[in-house]
């Protein structure tokens, strides 16, 4: 939440026999919500934006290059 400069953790993730598996923590106690520094925040945001817009240009020109 870039509003509040918090992240929230309520999915675990780990690789079980090759595979991605996403579920939940297996403590009640492993969902948090973490403070980020200003900066953190001001990175994520960037790094979001600018890979947005790039998937954005990629997806478009794959769409119409066929």
């Amino acid at each position: 939440d870039f509003d509040k400069k918090t992240v929230s953790i309520t999915k675990s993730y780990q690789r079980l026999k090759g595979r991605d598996v996403i579920t939940t923590p297996k403590t009640e106690k492993s969902n948090r919500v973490i403070d980020l520094p200003d900066f953190l925040c001001e990175e994520i945001q960037e790094f979001i934006s600018k890979n947005v817009i790039k998937a954005m240009t990629e997806y478009t020109d794959l769409k119409y290059a066929y």
